[in-house]
């Protein structure tokens, strides 16, 4: 609902300049005064450790690069808010911070202090990428001997979790919930707190705006995240139960199950072998199934401490 065009500048305007691919954003006062979340991307040495809202002059503020003024299409011209109100409104905010470059960036501030409205056309493109491109992400995290239990999001898991009498279960489903949260700062631009969760009527956990599976063992939690279907199993080698048919095969079916996400787990019913589901033998001690259409793009990685690095060294397909 904005177009940009190179004219004269005028106090209260928004203005942006274009550096590679991406854009810098501000508000102009004068000449001598733009206000912005942040310097130009080719001077952020001077604020890469605490970037907050500045005041620079045009010129340190386009870095010679063109400067475009934008508006509001005719449509939606009712949107702009005053000019005396726009820099009024950037002003109180210099020297503020909690910037972030997805969800909280120069756009953002500018559009809201322009318009009322905290939005960035970057951030939709980046979210659309990430709908776009073939997703499967694995964390893998250690289950600690003792966790100091915090609050989890959303309240339906947090009392589902409080409710759970087994101390080994609790913090077993405490910590698959922590690792999911590790999954979506790591590898999504979408805010963990900002999801809808909620149960489907085989009790698993979903959201709308990916897809994830979650397992765990006494001392592992395995969380799979993607923008397909997908489901995960992970196993002990050692678990000394008996059961009908091997302990991969088990794997499979129960991944194979999740990925469906519908009806209830009967692993006679399930044929494996017709669905796309491999398993992975993690450090001969565990079996992880992971089973989804696009698995050939998979990566994994260990939760450690709620750092994710890279595990696929550790991993071998069997």
């Amino acid at each position: 609902f904005m177009k940009w065009s190179v004219e004269e500048l005028s106090y209260g305007d928004i203005i942006r300049v274009k550096f590679g691919s991406i854009y810098h954003f501000g508000i102009y006062v004068s000449d001598d005064e733009v206000i912005q979340f942040g310097y130009p991307p080719v001077l952020r040495e001077k604020d890469k450790d605490h970037i907050v809202v500045v005041s620079t002059d045009i010129d340190t503020f386009s870095c010679g690069q063109l400067v475009e003024v934008g508006s509001f299409t005719f449509f939606d011209h009712k949107k702009r808010i005053r000019p005396e109100l726009t820099v009024e409104t950037a002003r109180q905010q210099i020297g503020q911070g909690g910037y972030d470059l997805i969800h909280n960036n120069c756009e953002h501030f500018a559009m809201m202090c322009y318009s009322g409205i905290r939005f960035s056309y970057q951030e939709e493109e980046m979210r659309k990428k990430w709908e776009n491109m073939p997703l499967l992400n694995v964390y893998i995290g250690k289950i600690p001997e003792e966790i100091d239990f915090e609050e989890v999001y959303p309240k339906e898991r947090q009392k589902e979790i409080e409710s759970v009498k087994n101390e080994k279960v609790k913090r077993q489903k405490y910590m698959a919930w922590k690792v999911l949260q590790v999954a979506f700062k790591h590898c999504t631009d979408l805010k963990f707190k900002d999801q809808i969760f909620k149960k489907n009527k085989e009790g698993q956990w979903t959201t709308k705006k990916c897809y994830f599976s979650i397992s765990h063992t006494e001392d592992l939690v395995v969380v799979a995240l993607s923008n397909h279907p997908v489901g995960v199993d992970v196993e002990l080698q050692s678990r000394n139960i008996s059961l009908p048919i091997s302990l991969v095969d088990w794997t499979k079916k129960e991944a194979v199950f999740k990925y469906l996400g519908k009806g209830h787990f009967d692993y006679q019913k399930i044929d494996e072998s017709l669905y796309p589901v491999d398993t992975y033998n993690l450090e001969n001690k565990y079996y992880l199934s992971v089973a989804s259409d696009i698995k050939s793009n998979i990566s994994i990685f260990v939760a450690d401490q709620f750092d994710a690095n890279l595990y696929n060294d550790k991993v071998s397909i069997i």
